[in-house]
Formats: structure tokens, C-alpha cells, sequence
């Protein structure tokens, strides 16, 4: 059961000690759960978002304690929006196709040449086996074909990065042979018609999904690339950190709120068995805006304009109209992503699928700005806090 983080473990983040934890919640800086200091719990989400206030307020954490800043000209993420090397991408997501935008975060330039052919092996996989086990493995063999995975110039890194979507996409069962990412990627997702504005969607979805500054897994992305890592490694890396219910999971757990109010659950009903089992609602806040989330605000306005979707649309409002009066929260990204793939008869992984796909072309921006940057820099200092020897 997820609780929340317990004092000790905010404090941690924030890097100050237990009593000026306390101190932020006396002053109304950061709500908690729980009637005295044994049974406290912190949002994690609310935990994070002092710390970045936190950090661009002063440039350093609490008590002194200096944060590692990373310079990127890729990705500026403010209160309100969001832009790519200084383009809005709600309006990239209207201008630009996926493929385009990501030659472009790559190299600057628009035209991209053909993507690379890629045919998956016949695999066998055990049963269970979600989406992106099927994208791990295919990025393993990616790598493992490509004899120039080890030219990190900038033209090759950028021919692997469209050697990695292509494995990303190819993997999944049903994607299709021909087209650009989008088209082969949605027969993979769902049976329901890929008409042009479906593939439109989609391709606005990994636009907006792209790159999102520093998250956790771009971090991985950019720590193995620092050890010169190959772009397949690095991609890797940031799979693996992509793999867990707080960062590429959270439209599966957004997925499934959205398809019990299709199926007739009460809103209020789920609203309070989620909060019985955790401290807040999946799919509302974001660490980085204080308000709306604009990629949610857009793609919403995207599942509106489609029949089959509408209605999941329309359950995201009937959640805001509950969550968002209590907490003052907003539908974020994740929640408008697990509302397309509800609504268009994905399975519950596929949101988790789109997420990686789309943010391999993050994951390569920031790999290639690593390459040009001094070695293994991301290995921090450790201090020794265990026994010692007598």
C-alpha cells in the first residue's frame, strides 16, 4: 500500500533536517497527512514541488546544501508551459508530426531522411508479458544489429535514435510495416480504425510526451550516456527507470479509473477507495505547474473532437469536477493519456508503450548534449554512514 513519503524520507529529498520539515509545514509550504509527527505522510508530488521551488527560487536546497544543475537548451518547463529548445509544444504538437519534431530535437533540422526498416524476431514471451518487456528486449537486439552503435557524432546518434523508435514500435504486436511512427504504432495499440485523425492523434500524443526536463529517467538516459554509453545502452538505462508506478506506469493506474466510470462506477466511489490506499489521486497535480497541465489541457481537447473517445473525455471532467475542488489539483498528462487509451480500447499497459516511444526522443536529445559534455560527471560523492571496522 503506498502511504506516501514518511518524514524522514521528505526531509531527505529536501535536504534539510526533520524539524525545518515541520517548519515548511507550519508556514503552510508543504501539506501532510496525519494527526502528529508518527503518523505523517507526505505527497510525494507536494514533496517534489517545493523542491523545485526550492531550487529556482535560490539555485541551492534548503540549509545550503548545493543541487546539482545540469545546463540543457532542450527542454524549459515553466509554471504554465512548456517549450522545446524554445518552441511551445502544445502548438509543436498542431504544427509538426512526431518523426519531424524528433529529427529536429536531435539536429536542428526538420527533414528527416527515411526511417531505418525494422522486423522484429519471432520471440517467444512468457504469458504476462506487458508492452514494454516487448520494447526492452527489441532495443536489446536493435543494438546488437546496428555495427556503428558505437559513433556517438552527432549524425550517428541521430541515425540510432531512429533505429531505437523503430525497434520501440516494431516490437509490439500488430504495428505495422509502412509509414511514419504514429501510423505504425496505433494498429499495435488497439483494434479500432487508424483513420487520419486517429494517427493525427497520436502523433500530437508523442509530441507532447516527448522530453519533460530532468525526470528520473532522463537522468538514467544522461548518466549512462556520460560513461559513453551507446545511444541503444542509454535508452536502456532510461527504460529501466521508466519502469515503476510513479513514472511511466501512471497512465496504467489512470487507465483504470477512467474505464471503471465508463463501465458506471460512481466517481465519488473511486475517488474514496483511492484515497483509502493512498494519499492522493493519480492523474491530478504535477510537480512543475501550479495550475493546468497544458499537454493535458491539449490532448483532452483532442479526445473531445472524437466520438469514440468523447465519453472518456468526458469522465476526466466528471473526476476534475471532484478531485480538483478538494485538492486544487488539475488533470495531468498522465491522466489525459489514460483517458485516450481507455478510450479507444487499448489495454492498460499502452499508455506505457506510447510513453516510451515518445520519449526516446527525449532520451536521445539529452544523450547527445551528454556527449558533449565532460565524462562520467554524474558520479556523485559518497559519505560513509555505516560501521567501521575496530
Amino acid at each position: 500500500m503506498d502511504e506516501g513519503l514518511t518524514a524522514a524520507q521528505a526531509a531527505a529529498r529536501l535536504g534539510v533536517k526533520v524539524d525545518t520539515l515541520y517548519a515548511y509545514v507550519s508556514r503552510g509550504l508543504l501539506p501532510r497527512t496525519g494527526d502528529d509527527r508518527r503518523r505523517s505522510r507526505f505527497d510525494p508530488l507536494d514533496v517534489e514541488a517545493l523542491a523545485r521551488r526550492s531550487a529556482r527560487r535560490q539555485g541551492a536546497a534548503p540549509e545550503g546544501r548545493p543541487l546539482p544543475m545540469i545546463d540543457t537548451e532542450i527542454t524549459l518547463v515553466d509554471d504554465a508551459a512548456i517549450t522545446y529548445r524554445g518552441r511551445d509544444v502544445v502548438a509543436l504538437s498542431q504544427e509538426r508530426p512526431f518523426d519531424a519534431v524528433a529529427w529536429w530535437l536531435w539536429t536542428g533540422a526538420w527533414e528527416a531522411p527515411a526511417l531505418p526498416e525494422w522486423r522484429q524476431p519471432a520471440l517467444q514471451f512468457p504469458r504476462g508479458a506487458r508492452l514494454i518487456d516487448r520494447q526492452r528486449v527489441a532495443l536489446a537486439l536493435a543494438g546488437a544489429a546496428d555495427p556503428m552503435r558505437g559513433d556517438l557524432s552527432r549524425e550517428g546518434v541521430a541515425r540510432a535514435g531512429q533505429r531505437v523508435i523503430a525497434a520501440l514500435v516494431g516490437a509490439l504486436p500488430g504495428a505495422a510495416q509502412d509509414g511514419g511512427t504514429a501510423e505504425r504504432l496505433w494498429p499495435a495499440l488497439t483494434t479500432a480504425p487508424a483513420t487520419p485523425a486517429r494517427t493525427a492523434l497520436l502523433d500530437a500524443v508523442l509530441v507532447l510526451l516527448a522530453d519533460s526536463d530532468l525526470a528520473v529517467s532522463t537522468v538514467a538516459a544522461r548518466v549512462a550516456a556520460s560513461a559513453r554509453a551507446a545511444p541503444y545502452a542509454a535508452v536502456s538505462a532510461a527504460l529501466g527507470a521508466l519502469d515503476g508506478p510513479l513514472h511511466g506506469a501512471a497512465s496504467t493506474r489512470t487507465h483504470r479509473m477512467v474505464r471503471r466510470i465508463l463501465q458506471g462506477d460512481p466517481v465519488e466511489l473511486i475517488v474514496d477507495e483511492t484515497l483509502r490506499t493512498g494519499p492522493a489521486i493519480p492523474g491530478f497535480g504535477h510537480a512543475a505547474f501550479r495550475g493546468e497541465d497544458p499537454r493535458a489541457t491539449r490532448l483532452l481537447a483532442l479526445l473531445d473532437e472524437d466520438p469514440q473517445a468523447r465519453p472518456a473525455a468526458a469522465a476526466v471532467r466528471e473526476l476534475e469536477a471532484v478531485v480538483t475542488e478538494r485538492t486544487g489539483r488539475y488533470p495531468n498528462v498522465d491522466l489525459a493519456l489514460g483517458a485516450m487509451t481507455a478510450g479507444h480500447g487499448m489495454g492498460a499497459d499502452a499508455g506505457e508503450a506510447v510513453f516510451a516511444v515518445a520519449r526516446a526522443s527525449g532520451w536521445i536529445a539529452h544523450a547527445l548534449e551528454e556527449y558533449d559534455a565532460p565524462a562520467l560527471r554524474w558520479r556523485p560523492a559518497a559519505r560513509y554512514v555505516g560501521s567501521r571496522a575496530d
